[in-house]
């Protein structure tokens, strides 16, 4: 099976993380709209030093910013989201995951369908600015520790079907996420036209995936379905770490040595 498996970490990691074998880097969106453009031009540099290429980004809303919100904020966001595009256009990036539970969560008084409505009309702005620089955003079902609003993968679906015109919109999937909601990874088969990213982590844990898990077969399974979905793109460790050196390069070999026997 013919996975891009990478890591979630920062430019600066680009060639460690190349040199033990991943295909890819996934970095936050946030992190880099936020920073300097010094401080940017320096971990761009170190990223363009090496083959990878930072497919993918995450955490695209702060917390301190409103979905919800009025005009003002609206154009705030957009303004956010349009820097941030901007950047992640230099390295490569190809899809930015919409995870963003706590911006995304729903205000107390809104009902699920406002809420729904609402956060299609900010999303369809975010695809356009997206479009413009060749960039798919992908919505991230979340557990309810995260968030109130979009758990599953039908969720997800749910905002991109009132967006018929945003062919730039689809799913980021997370294993763990997956596993917290008891969804069924025949799921991936039925979504398998939306999903344009995939995140991973022990089950229950949000620990790297290790040599000799207790949770083998679940990646398994979760593989199998990828593949059964025609999925061979960007597969992200997106986990926990006391030493993310050894981690990762144990994950990112294990995980290889998983999906080459599928």
């Amino acid at each position: 099976m013919n996975l891009q498996i990478g890591a979630c970490a920062p430019f600066t990691q680009a060639e460690f993380i190349h040199s033990i074998g991943a295909k890819s880097i996934e970095s936050g969106f946030a992190t880099y709209a936020q920073m300097s453009e010094e401080d940017f031009e320096r971990e761009l540099t170190a990223l363009l030093a090496t083959p990878l290429r930072c497919v993918s980004m995450n955490g695209m809303i702060p917390g301190g910013y409103s979905l919800y919100g009025d005009d003002k904020q609206t154009e705030e966001v957009c303004a956010f989201v349009r820097r941030g595009m901007e950047r992640a256009a230099k390295v490569g990036c190809k899809s930015i995951c919409f995870g963003s539970g706590g911006a995304r969560s729903i205000p107390d008084g809104m009902s699920r369908e406002q809420a729904s409505e609402r956060l299609a009309a900010i999303t369809a702005r975010f695809c356009a600015i997206a479009a413009e620089y060749g960039i798919k955003i992908a919505i991230e079902p979340l557990f309810s520790k995260a968030t109130n609003f979009i758990h599953t993968l039908a969720d997800a679906y749910d905002i991109i079907r009132r967006l018929p015109e945003c062919d730039n919109l689809g799913i980021n999937v997370d294993m763990f996420h997956m596993c917290d909601a008891n969804e069924d990874f025949s799921e991936l088969i039925k979504y398998k036209d939306y999903v344009f990213n995939v995140h991973l982590s022990e089950p229950g844990s949000l620990r790297f995936p290790h040599t000799g898990s207790e949770h083998e077969q679940t990646y398994v399974r979760f593989f199998t379905a990828l593949k059964q979905a025609g999925y061979e793109g960007n597969v992200s460790i997106e986990a926990l770490t006391d030493d993310f050196c050894a981690d990762v390069t144990d994950g990112i070999a294990y995980l290889n040595s998983l999906a080459a026997a599928i």
